[in-house]
Formats: C-alpha cells, sequence, structure tokens
C-alpha cells in the first residue's frame, strides 16, 4: 500500500480509518453548478439571439423642397458594435408629418454599408417628415430597434431663409392678441439605484427634473421625513440631473419639497422602504477596478450571483455574499456599457446596474489636407488617418 497526499501528513494518517475522505461542502458545490449553469443559459441564449441595428449618417441637418436627401448607411451587431454580414437588404423609408409613407427605398448592403439618397419633388409639403432604416431581421426582433430620425423638410422661400430659426422656434399657444402663453408644467421623479430603496440601507437616489417638453430643468429641494426634519437636500444641473443619499427608515414616510424654476413649490412622496429584497450599487470611480455592493433587506438569503456582460458575452460571474463588497478588475471587462446583474441563490434576477468602462484602445483619427487654405469653391482633398494608441495603421469606415 502506498500512501499519499494527506496521508502522509503526521497525525492525520494515523488518526483516521484508510477509507477516510473528506467530506464536500454540498452547498458550495450546489452553488457553483447553478452559477456554471447560470453563465451557460446566459450564453446559449445570446449566442441564439443575434440583433442589428441601423444607423443612417446624412449630408445635412434640413431640406428644401427639390433637394436630394444623401446618406450613408451602417448597420451593426447591436451587442458587438460591429459590421453586420447577417442581413443584405436595408429598407429606407420617408415618412411625411401625418406619419404616411412619402418614400421608400431598398438598398443592398455590402458587409452592412450602403449608400443612397432621396429626392424631394418641388411640391412636397413642409414640415418635420421621418426617415426609418431597417432589416427584416430587425422586424422579427423588436421594432424599438428601428432607426428613426426627424427631418425638418421647408417649402418656402421664406422658410428656407430662417430655416434655422425655424428650428429653434417654440409652439407657444396664442387665442388672440393679449392672450398669455401657457404655464409650463414641471415633474421630479425618484429612481433609487439597483431599483429597490431598502430599509436601513443608505442607498443612493437619482433625480430627474423635466418640463412639459421632456427637457431637463434646474431645481433644488429638500427631504423631510414625517416629524419635518431635514434627512437630506439635492439639487439639478445638466439635463435635470440630479442625487442625495437616503437612510430609509421602515414604515417611515419621506416627502420632497421641490422649488421649481418658476418659483413655486411642490411636494413629492419618495416611495416606501421595502424590508426584504436586494440592493446592488457600484463604485466605477476606481482607475483600475470597479467595486460592488450588495444589500440584502430582512430575512432575504444573503448568497447570491454576480454576472456581468456586454456585447453578447458573459465576462465576469462569481458567487457573492451581501454585505461583502466585491472588486472586479477593469482589465477583465471591455470598453463601453457593462451590464451587471445580481441573481438570487435560486437563479432569479434581482437588480441590474450599468456600467461605461473607459476605452482604452486610444484610437486616434486625422484629417489631413494639402494645403491650409482654398479659393471658393476650390476642391478639397481630404485624407482621413486612423491608428491605434502606438500609431499603428487600423482600418475602418468613415463618414
Amino acid at each position: 500500500m502506498v500512501l499519499d497526499g494527506v496521508w502522509l501528513r503526521p497525525r492525520i494518517a494515523g488518526l483516521l480509518p484508510l477509507n477516510y475522505e473528506p467530506p464536500k461542502n454540498e452547498q458550495l458545490l450546489a452553488g457553483q453548478n447553478m452559477l456554471q449553469g447560470l453563465t451557460e443559459k446566459l450564453n446559449a441564449y445570446q449566442a441564439g439571439n443575434t440583433t442589428e441595428k441601423a444607423y443612417l449618417h446624412l449630408d445635412k441637418p434640413f431640406y428644401a423642397a427639390g433637394d436630394t436627401i444623401y446618406f450613408k448607411s451602417y448597420v451593426t451587431q447591436g451587442e458587438k458594435h460591429v459590421l453586420s454580414d447577417i442581413s443584405k437588404l436595408l429598407n429606407v423609408d420617408l415618412t411625411d408629418p401625418e406619419g404616411e409613407l412619402a418614400a421608400s427605398i431598398k438598398l443592398n448592403l455590402n458587409d452592412g454599408l450602403a449608400w443612397g439618397d432621396l429626392a424631394l419633388p418641388d411640391s412636397v409639403k413642409q414640415g418635420t417628415y421621418h426617415l426609418l432604416a431597417y432589416t427584416d431581421h430587425m422586424l422579427r426582433e423588436s421594432p424599438d430597434y428601428i432607426f428613426n430620425q426627424s427631418v425638418t423638410i421647408l417649402n418656402t422661400p421664406e422658410a428656407v431663409k430662417t430655416s434655422t430659426a425655424i428650428k429653434r422656434k417654440t409652439s407657444a399657444k396664442t387665442a388672440g392678441p393679449m392672450a398669455k402663453a401657457e404655464a409650463p408644467s414641471f415633474d421630479v421623479q425618484f429612481f433609487a439605484e439597483g431599483g429597490n430603496l431598502l430599509a436601513n440601507t443608505k442607498t443612493l437616489i437619482a433625480v430627474k427634473a423635466v418640463n412639459s417638453t421632456g427637457a431637463g430643468v434646474q431645481v433644488k429641494g429638500v427631504v423631510n421625513d414625517a416629524r419635518g426634519h431635514e434627512v437630506a437636500n439635492f439639487s439639478t444641473a445638466h439635463a435635470g440631473l440630479g442625487g442625495f443619499q437616503l437612510t430609509a427608515e421602515s414604515g417611515k414616510i419621506y416627502t420632497a419639497k421641490v422649488t421649481l424654476p418658476d418659483g413655486n413649490v411642490k411636494e413629492f412622496v419618495l416611495p416606501k422602504a421595502d424590508n426584504k429584497g436586494y440592493n446592488l450599487a457600484l463604485d466605477n470611480s476606481g482607475a483600475k477596478e470597479i467595486k460592488a455592493l450588495i444589500k440584502a433587506g430582512g430575512d432575504s438569503p444573503k448568497d447570491a450571483f454576480l454576472v456581468a456582460q456586454a456585447g453578447n458575452t458573459v465576462y465576469y460571474s462569481a458567487a457573492v455574499h451581501a454585505d461583502k463588497p466585491v472588486t472586479i478588475p477593469k482589465d477583465k471587462l471591455p470598453s463601453g456599457i457593462v451590464q451587471f446583474t445580481l441573481f438570487t441563490s435560486s437563479g432569479e434576477p434581482v437588480n441590474e446596474r450599468l456600467a461605461f468602462i473607459k476605452p482604452t484602445d486610444d484610437l486616434k483619427l486625422g484629417l489631413i489636407t494639402a494645403q491650409q487654405k482654398y479659393a471658393p469653391r476650390q476642391a478639397v482633398v481630404i485624407n482621413v488617418k486612423a491608428g491605434d494608441k502606438a500609431d499603428a495603421p487600423v482600418s475602418g469606415s468613415f463618414s
């Protein structure tokens, strides 16, 4: 008989029977199997559900009757952002202000690229049109993937001359010479990070303030508890966005008192804190790593799984435990938007967060002309230079 491994250690070999086997951690094995199965299911689903996205690069922001709309088309695999070779035809539709089809063409795609044009008749109606681009594959997936861009078309000499002013013109309603514009309306929305406001858990709450047209506005406000004590304050800046941190107590009501741009004060009751559930927060401030903090409320199980995916590929998956921060090196993640999903120990998705990973490829683009100055209407030849961070040439399609 030959003894090997742990059997050669002093005392162990003499104390344990020869047929002894170390006990297996059934819970650990079950968790590993669940995580592996979860990752395999995600990869299998994503492999069989490739999406496409279309984009049209127009030659001008607005057009006049009799003009021709010139454009270049890009069709990419939506998740990977690379030119798609799935579809061979691209449908391009132009709809009028009433939503009726005004023009339509089909373009042959060559590795996801195509060039096209639409001639506008002299009799075209003035208004806001919509340019749609889609493949049959996109229609089978979801209409949300259809490219849709508004295009202003003008049909009077005066309108053409003042087109830029028309684009900035407001639509205040008037009923007569002395009529007043309608009073603006505002809305303020509150979003708990990770989707849930958990009781007794410090949570970042985002604030979004918009006017009746959906444009962001600047507001400021305070958050009071039921006794009128201030527990937080906030203000919005760019695009009407802001935020604050709140540790909400179970069963308590919190009210946000917001000062609107017109000086009026409006109150908003925040959602009540949940005693059960999960909260997922991401700290993306580090240069080399991203931190995830998971909180489980009440008697919710502490064990969970965290999965990070982008471009239909799972880049990170791990078994995690609530209240224990998770550190993920950024060099394991691709550049761009990465989706983090928190699953319960039974495989149920409960929270999702998005994080932007700064690109590290450092693509360098430059434009080179033969001379510094040109005469009016003189032809200008422009060369595009594209290179990586080591200045090695890279190929691409540009417009």
